[in-house]
């Protein structure tokens, strides 16, 4: 009889840690999605201004969301900084899902160390209506654009970038990335887990879990 109760523990230990492997495994998988944190600019009021207009400094933290720190800094083109605005909503609001952010010859950087995981990948919506573009990763040079995809594909040490008519994708360690515009929207700046950390994350959890069943039984 004793024989056949431990058997019957290990059995249902078996199973529950199947269980949770499975689990383990569909969350790596799925880290992307699961997982991702972004700045929409949903928690900031329509026509909220930023900038020169709003009273700021060129470095100044202006809005944190999801862990991710956004911050304005300087505009640069022709040889000459600008700093003006930067506005919730805007104009061209209607073209995006949630509430965008227009740059009037200002930049923004998004800052991603305080998320709590390695960024393998950011992505974000854009709508381009002229002028010049800044584009940086990890605080690299910054780059002056005379469109959105003139981002070059290897635009900074180890990171490849892919753009179309209304959406980049970032690829790589990505610390942070600085964007700024005439006439430019962003909206939906995402970023995703490196997959590794996920499993990390994961298998800590699975024996976690299982040394729990075996100390229950």
């Amino acid at each position: 009889m004793t024989g056949t109760k431990a058997a019957s523990r290990l059995v249902r230990r078996f199973r529950y840690s199947v269980i949770v492997f499975v689990a383990l495994a569909v969350l790596t998988l799925q880290g992307s999605t699961v997982l991702a944190a972004a700045v929409d600019f949903e928690s900031v009021a329509v026509g909220t201004l930023w900038g020169e207009s709003g009273g700021q400094h060129p470095g100044e933290l202006v809005l944190v969301q999801n862990d991710i720190s956004v911050y304005v800094e300087e505009f640069f083109f022709g040889g000459t900084a600008a700093f003006f605005e930067a506005e919730t909503g805007g104009r061209y609001a209607s073209f995006f899902d949630s509430t965008p952010l227009e740059l009037n010859h200002i930049s923004v950087l998004f800052d991603f160390a305080n998320v709590g995981v390695e960024v393998n990948q950011v992505t974000f919506d854009y709508l381009y209506l002229g002028g010049v573009t800044n584009f940086a990763v990890n605080e690299r040079i910054t780059f002056m654009l005379d469109s959105m995809e003139a981002i070059e594909t290897h635009t900074a040490p180890g990171i490849a970038a892919t753009v179309d008519d209304r959406f980049v994708t970032l690829t790589g360690n990505i610390d942070s990335f600085r964007i700024g515009g005439q006439e430019l929207y962003i909206d939906n700046v995402t970023v995703i887990p490196e997959p590794a950390t996920l499993l990390l994350l994961g298998v800590g959890g699975f024996w976690l879990m299982r040394r729990r069943v075996r100390t229950s039984v």
